[in-house]
């Protein structure tokens, strides 16, 4: 309280309820005279002891005005403050529903502590699950990617009775069986797959349906680091010595099973060779190659017949591509034809580029 002709809470006052106003003021004016300390009730069975303004003579009517208009901004504040505490004990404590209510905290002053005041130490508490670690390696590096997006689909094939199954086994130029052969040693970092030449591989094979066994079109793929790479491989194969020295002598040195899970094939066939037919495509370099033989080499053809085959290898950029492509069953039914060959293999072609980004 002051003399002044405004209470020190004026500033303060907030307009309470218009019954619980009333219900004070009646209160108030009952409590006027009594002795110097009053009792009031408030919601929540919250007591408050106020003192009263002692008696002063003539202007005691307009100090008690002044004070009752203070008493009513202070009990009103309280009240407030009081109905805030029980709201947010009441989502804190009762709240039973998955999403806790968000009540918004008020900013508190900030305090400043006694030096002889200690904080106790602030507790952290573990995690009780574990998450997993980021995985920071790729699934496939980026030549992988390039490799399979270079292979043939379906509709690139577009033959009838052609079937992709998932084949148990893929062919591979081995460098470590090429290294044993004297007549491939040449050929061993240029041609063949070594960890000194690293390359990504991927390979796709088409088969007739009905008979998973007999071959109808093999593509391979080798994704070099660099286009020289690329080329010097497909020189090495379109050397003669490669197919008529190391390219027997490399087959017979390879496991003599068929198609069991452990093994791996030559992607490079052998035969008596026939003029090469000429086709058309977009591509850094292209080999033709037609020859009659099997895919199975001598005891194939003696078993089951020789075949009209074809094979296609192709440059575009750091990928080489070989496809090898049957134009006959073994016993010489026609089932594709030149044009076939031209067809798919500029598919391949587009592919090649386009999972290399090469226009």
């Amino acid at each position: 309280m002051n003399d002044g002709g405004t209470a020190v809470y004026d500033d303060l006052a907030i307009e309470p309820d218009v019954q619980f106003q009333s219900t004070l003021r009646r209160q108030l004016d009952a409590a006027i005279g009594s002795p110097a300390v009053q009792q009031f009730t408030f919601p929540a069975e919250v007591h408050v002891d106020l003192p009263l303004a002692p008696e002063r003579g003539p202007d005691l009517r307009e100090q008690r005005g002044r004070w009752r208009r203070s008493m009513i901004a202070v009990a009103a504040a309280i009240v407030a403050t009081i109905a805030v505490g029980i709201v947010v004990d009441r989502l804190a404590v009762h709240d039973d529903s998955p999403t806790p209510a968000t009540v918004p905290t008020p900013t508190a002053p900030s305090t400043t502590l006694a030096p002889s005041t200690t904080l106790a130490p602030t507790t952290t508490l573990a995690p009780t699950t574990t998450a997993s670690p980021t995985t920071t390696e790729p699934i496939y590096l980026a030549d992988d990617v390039v490799a399979i997006r270079s292979l043939v689909f379906d509709t690139d094939v577009n033959l009838p009775d052609y079937v992709h199954p998932d084949a148990a086994n893929r062919p591979k130029l081995d460098g470590i069986v090429a290294a044993r052969v004297p007549a491939c040693q040449t050929f061993v970092s240029s041609v063949f797959e070594t960890d000194q030449r690293p390359a990504a591989i991927a390979a796709r094979e088409y088969t007739r349906k009905g008979n998973v066994n007999l071959l109808a079109l093999l593509q391979y793929v080798v994704v070099l680091p660099t286009a020289e790479q690329a080329a010097a491989m497909l020189d090495g194969m379109r050397d003669p010595a490669f197919l008529s020295d190391c390219m027997p002598a490399y087959r017979a040195a390879l496991p003599t099973v068929c198609c069991e899970d452990t093994t791996t094939w030559s992607p490079i066939f052998d035969g008596d060779p026939v003029a090469p037919p000429t086709i058309q495509v977009e591509a850094d370099d292209v080999w033709v190659r037609r020859f009659t033989g099997n895919w199975n080499g001598p005891e194939g053809v003696q078993i089951e017949g020789s075949q009209d085959l074809t094979a296609v290898a192709v440059r575009v950029g750091r990928v080489v591509s070989i496809l090898n492509l049957a134009l006959t069953l073994p016993d010489g039914t026609p089932v594709a034809t030149v044009d076939d060959l031209e067809r798919i293999v500029q598919a391949m072609a587009v592919r090649i580029a386009s999972g290399q980004g090469v226009s």
